[in-house]
């Protein structure tokens, strides 16, 4: 009896054994599964995939994607080489990322650097992913979480607010480089600028007066180098603090020197008429040998003829005529500025000293030079 009592025991014990190892076995398996969906969801955190993308970002400083926009930006003057270096430099101070849209299977964050948006990341789940966890059988199913990782599913990037733009203002026969490449007339955003050393009336007068032309040209990542050159492709340096006189042509040597020759009697012949001092019908004889018949100044000049004959002059001494330059204008016209003093003698008043700057416009019909008008400033 004793005995039954202890094999009953013994297989009680054995039973009671067995159930607790497979209550036991069956709570590791179920941590073991809770476990393996902890680890499926915490990879399915979206995150992993940023997180990855920004390490990767900004270790290159560079991305397919970034290639692709530089490859679509206008940069006519500048390798891909040179742009990416750029781009590398600016983005040394790191790239963050601010989520911006998206919905449940897919995110949009901002790309920023230095506080500026420089492009887009999207992430999306990968659903051709499998998880460990079958989800479709309960438990599992019973949760409304899915198990689906992130994955990168597309760049997108804008560098337009790189761009610098340089522009100048230079005669329209000159060239205008940039990093070696010389601008077309596409670039010219004005032309037909008048030079500011020529009397306005000029360009009114005649067409082919020279003219300048303004370039812009807007597709300038980082630094440029600018160069200008001449008509005669020799490189030039516009001072800023200097007018357009220094892209000027005046003349010298032997053609100055025919002018000069011309002006310097017409002027004493003119100041000598205009003081009305003598006769002023033989000053205005003298002075129409150097007047073009029936142009503007022989017009003025015989319309002033009757009342030069009420001046209070006795006599005028021009001492000395001084040719500062001879432009060329257009149509056979050259503008001659000239400095004069003389010693001019008024009754009641006494001998006094006068200086007169002027502007003689000369006419050569090929043959000879007549004096068309004559300004004073």
């Amino acid at each position: 009896m004793a005995r039954k009592r202890k094999l009953g025991a013994r297989i009680y014990a054995f039973f009671l054994i067995l159930y607790g190892l497979l209550i036991i076995a069956a709570a590791c398996y179920g941590l073991l599964m809770v476990w393996t969906y902890a680890e499926e969801y915490e990879y399915t955190r979206p995150y992993h995939a940023l997180d990855g993308y920004l390490e990767k970002i900004n270790r290159d400083r560079w991305s397919d994607g970034m290639a692709e926009a530089v490859a679509a930006m206008p940069h006519e003057t500048q390798t891909d080489e040179e742009i990416k270096a750029f781009i590398q430099d600016k983005l040394s101070s790191g790239i963050t990322a601010v989520r911006k849209g998206g919905s449940a299977e897919s995110s949009i964050y901002s790309l920023r650097c230095n506080g500026r948006e420089i492009g887009t990341v999207t992430i999306d789940e990968d659903t051709s992913y499998r998880s460990r966890i079958d989800t479709t059988q309960k438990p599992w199913s019973l949760l409304q979480w899915r198990l689906y990782p992130w994955k990168v599913a597309g760049e997108s990037f804008d560098f337009n607010a790189l761009y610098n733009s340089m522009e100048v203002t230079v005669p329209k026969d000159y060239q205008v480089l940039i990093n070696g490449v010389k601008l077309g007339s596409e670039y010219i955003v004005q032309e037909g600028i008048h030079y500011d050393n020529y009397q306005k009336e000029y360009y009114e007068y005649w067409v082919g007066m020279p003219t300048k032309v303004t370039y812009r040209f807007d597709h300038i990542i980082g630094e440029a180098k600018m160069e200008i050159r001449d008509a005669d492709g020799n490189p030039v340096t516009i001072d800023p603090n200097r007018g357009d006189e220094q892209f000027t042509k005046y003349e010298s040597g032997e053609n100055f020197d025919r002018y000069a020759e011309f002006v310097v009697p017409f002027t004493t012949a003119y100041l000598s008429y205009i003081s009305g001092a003598g006769d002023s019908g033989i000053r205005l004889a003298e002075l129409k040998n150097y007047m073009y018949p029936d142009g503007t100044l022989w017009n003025r000049m015989q319309d002033a003829l009757d009342g030069l004959g009420w001046a209070h002059t006795s006599y005028i001494n021009v001492k000395d005529v001084t040719v500062n330059s001879v432009l060329t204008l257009a149509n056979g016209f050259t503008e001659v500025d000239v400095t004069s003093t003389a010693d001019t003698y008024y009754y009641g008043k006494g001998e006094l000293s006068n200086t007169s700057s002027m502007r003689v416009l000369v006419y050569d019909d090929g043959e000879r030079l007549y004096a068309e008008d004559v300004q004073l400033y």
